[in-house]
Parts: structure tokens; C-alpha cells; sequence
């Protein structure tokens, strides 16, 4: 038994249940080691563990699968399930109910009883949350190779290039260098479009009155950065400037609060409390951050609302903002690691407001 799929273990007594049923491809890789687009893992509160997978993987899989055991996938995938809980004492499975479909639960249902089967959500995502010191290298990784895209960049942010021209630079830089993957589509977004917290990267070209707002990163070994920083043209009122200055006085006001035993809506709420005196509060149209890891969102989420305490090993994303609809939008991002003393900010990239060109 891996020491991933123990931790798993030791959770399902207190979901009540003899059994858990793990279908989400990126949690099958976080506890097996194994990538695959249909897998099925069976883990019970005894510690035996079971993958199952179908013709197109099943080779790899017995050779690479961190798992007591490898067996085909039948036609029927929850009739294979059932057959592999014959023998086993399981009077009650739980399934990750937000990432099995309606459709594919009541099959499940179907072969096991409603009476056998449990929904459960964040199970595997609440034992990720916390990184082991080989997930914190690998971010460490993915963080640097997206700081220099960044810097490659730079020097191209001249008036007239189109949105689209530097996301695909920035992008074919990453890929070019290392990245396994990107971690989603590069936002980059000129004047207006910053306004707008998910900007489509478009054709716009580059005013010198332009705010510039890029948002990226890559996965290295499997593992994301998400990274973003506004840049501020050449000339600029003074409002564009102050406006600036709050967000990044709201970040750090954040990471002031990212701490080991910390209410996880506690740099949410300090962040909040920078904009809001500053009189943004209602711009402010997002949470503060979320964790990163083998997805660019998972656990915590960092919100006024967000429930539990950070725990060291957590790796965050910090991201205030102040967006005015139509005009212009400014976000600083950084990555932060939650140390055993307090915490760490990851990302390198200067902070301060700069101009673009």
C-alpha cells in the first residue's frame, strides 16, 4: 500500500464507509502514479487496493500502477466493480459523486444497491491538499520556467502587437523549455479587456494608454503554476497608479495572514479589507485564491466564506484585484507556500508597479 492511498484509508471510517471508489483521472494518478483517461480504483478501509482500466491501458498498467493489484475493466464497468467486491467486506462503497455523472452514479447504483453506496466529495482532494516535499519541488519547477517565459516576453510589449501574438510567444516559450502542458489558456488582455477577470485573448493591439494584464502558467512533471501580473503603460493618470498600489497592498496584507492554523478566509478577508477603504470594494469580484497542484484549482479555497485552517505544505494561489467594467482591470498573483513558521512566497517576479515597454 502506498503511503498516498494509506492516507486515504485512514479517512473512510470517518465517511462511514468499508470502501472508497476513485474515478477522477487526476486523483487515480495522485494515488496510483498511473495516467489514464478511464480508471477506476478501488480502495478499502483495510488498506487493499485495486485499479482497473481497460485494453488500451492495462499493459502499462500492470508494469507502472502503484497498487496491490491490476485487473481488465469488463464491457460493463460497474458490473466489474460489483465482481470485485465479492469477497470483500464491504457493506457500504463511497463514490466521488462530483466527478461521476448522474448517469454513470445510478449505473453504479444499479450494480451495487442503493442501500451499498455512499456519495462523497473532496475525499482524495482533501488528502492532496497538503504536498509532500517531490509536489513542492516539481511547483518550484513549474514557477520558475513560467517567470521566464515572462521575462521573454517582456521586450516584445510594443504598441501595435496583438493580444494573441504574445500569449502564443509566452505559450511556445514554456512548451519549448520544458512544460509538460500548459496550465490553461493564457490570458493576455490590453485597455478594456483587463477589466475583465477571464478575458478571451484576442486581437486587440497595444495602445500606449493601455493597461497590460497577463495571466499563465505551465505544468512541469505533472504539477501547475498560475502566475499573473498587470503592467501599466508609459503614461498613465495618477488614479491608474493608485489603483495599483491598493492591489498590491492588499496582497501583502494576505500573505501576512497565511500561517499554519489560520482560518482559511482570513487573507481573503484582510486582502478585502485593503480595497474596500480604498473605496473598491464592490471591483473586488472574485475570492482571493485557491490551492494549486496536479490542478490549477483544487484545495483550500481561500474565501471570506471558506470554512477550516490552513495547514502547512498547502501551496495557494493570492490574487487580489480591482476591475472597472469597460476601462480597466489590475491583479497581482503570486504562489505562496504555507511553511511549519508561516509561509513562503514562491513566485520571484517583481512586484512593484513597472511599465511595459
Amino acid at each position: 500500500m502506498t503511503r498516498r492511498i494509506r492516507k486515504v484509508c485512514r479517512t473512510l471510517a470517518g465517511h462511514k464507509v468499508d470502501a472508497l471508489l476513485v474515478t477522477h483521472p487526476v486523483n487515480c494518478r495522485y494515488l496510483t502514479g498511473f495516467v489514464s483517461s478511464n480508471p477506476y480504483l478501488l480502495i478499502t478501509a483495510s488498506g487493499d487496493s485495486l485499479f482497473l482500466t481497460d485494453s488500451r491501458y492495462i499493459e502499462a498498467a500492470e508494469k507502472q500502477v502503484e497498487a496491490d493489484a491490476v485487473r481488465l475493466l469488463g464491457k460493463d464497468a460497474f458490473k466489474s466493480i460489483a465482481d470485485a467486491l465479492k469477497g470483500r467486506r464491504v457493506r457500504r462503497l463511497g463514490f466521488e459523486a462530483d466527478h461521476l455523472s448522474h448517469a454513470r452514479a445510478l449505473k453504479l447504483i444499479e450494480a451495487l444497491g442503493a442501500r451499498k453506496c455512499k456519495p462523497l466529495i473532496g475525499v482524495v482532494e482533501s488528502v492532496r491538499a497538503v504536498k509532500e516535499p517531490g509536489e513542492i519541488a516539481a511547483i518550484r519547477k513549474a514557477i520558475r520556467l513560467s517567470e521566464r517565459g515572462f521575462r521573454h516576453i517582456l521586450p516584445l510589449l510594443r504598441p501595435g502587437v496583438r493580444e494573441r501574438d504574445i500569449a502564443i510567444e509566452l505559450e511556445f516559450f514554456v512548451m519549448a523549455n520544458g512544460a509538460d502542458a500548459l496550465a490553461f489558456d493564457t490570458i493576455v488582455a490590453f485597455g478594456p479587456g483587463s477589466s475583465v477577470p477571464h478575458h478571451a485573448t484576442g486581437r486587440r493591439r497595444l495602445r500606449d494608454t493601455d493597461v497590460v494584464l497577463i495571466d499563465w502558467g505551465a505544468h512541469v512533471r505533472g504539477y501547475t503554476s498560475d502566475l499573473t501580473r498587470t503592467l501599466l503603460p508609459p503614461r498613465m493618470p495618477r488614479r491608474t497608479r493608485d489603483m495599483y498600489h491598493v492591489v498590491a497592498a492588499a496582497r501583502r496584507a494576505a500573505i501576512a495572514r497565511i500561517r499554519p492554523r489560520a482560518r482559511r478566509s482570513a487573507p481573503d478577508t484582510a486582502a478585502r479589507r485593503v480595497i474596500e477603504a480604498a473605496g473598491h470594494g464592490e471591483r473586488f469580484t472574485h475570492s482571493l485564491g485557491h490551492g494549486i497542484g496536479l490542478d490549477v484549482h483544487e484545495q483550500p479555497g481561500l474565501s471570506g466564506r471558506a470554512k477550516g485552517t490552513l495547514r502547512a505544505g498547502m501551496v495557494l494561489t493570492v490574487e487580489p484585484g480591482i476591475y472597472v467594467p469597460g476601462r480597466l482591470g489590475v491583479r497581482i498573483e503570486d504562489d505562496v507556500l504555507v511553511t511549519p513558521a508561516g509561509c513562503e512566497v514562491l513566485s520571484r517576479l517583481p512586484t512593484h508597479a513597472r511599465p511595459w515597454g
